[in-house]
């Protein structure tokens, strides 16, 4: 199994929920999460692709929404398109590619299994788009939110997209 050392990106920090509801509400990219929430209901969840700075998320009706790490590495950055994203398929994975594992500045790992996290999710109905100042959150019926977040390794100290359930 594939090891990355990795670490956070500097982070808005808020000292009340209320503080962190206000930012997320009031996000520049908020509108845009609205109109794709528009656009995508009733649509289902397909596939899933990837690479570790990208993901491809296809939705039933064709639309692909694809999250990847901004230009400077330190968010997110998504479009709503109707036609499959190149990937480079030299480093693409899909639903079967193995886990990785991250190690945290803590010497703390987590398995980060992508794999797991877009076959739950085949065949569920999408609920929502947000965005927030950590990245964005892909909602669908009965699951976690499907969080996606730019972290840094530590080798490279290149991007990668870190993809979640959000607790």
């Amino acid at each position: 199994m594939r090891v990355i050392a990795v670490d956070f990106y500097p982070l808005q920090v808020y000292y009340t929920p209320e503080e962190a509801i206000r930012g997320a509400k009031g996000h520049p990219l908020q509108g845009l999460a609205r109109d794709h929430t528009k656009r995508l209901a009733g649509a289902e969840i397909a596939d899933a692709w990837w690479t570790d700075t990208d993901f491809v998320i296809r939705f039933s009706g064709e639309r692909y929404l694809h999250i990847s790490v901004s230009k400077e590495g330190t968010g997110v950055t998504w479009q709503l398109v109707d036609v499959s994203p190149p990937l480079d398929p030299s480093v693409m994975e899909r639903i079967g590619s193995p886990p990785i594992v991250v190690r945290w500045p803590s010497s703390k790992e987590s398995t980060l299994d992508r794999t797991a996290l877009a076959a739950k999710r085949r065949g569920c109905q999408f609920q929502k788009v947000w965005v927030n100042e950590t990245g964005l959150l892909v909602y669908c019926q009965g699951h976690h939110p499907w969080g996606f977040h730019p972290i840094r390794r530590m080798d490279t100290n290149q991007p990668i997209l870190y993809v979640g359930d959000e607790h």
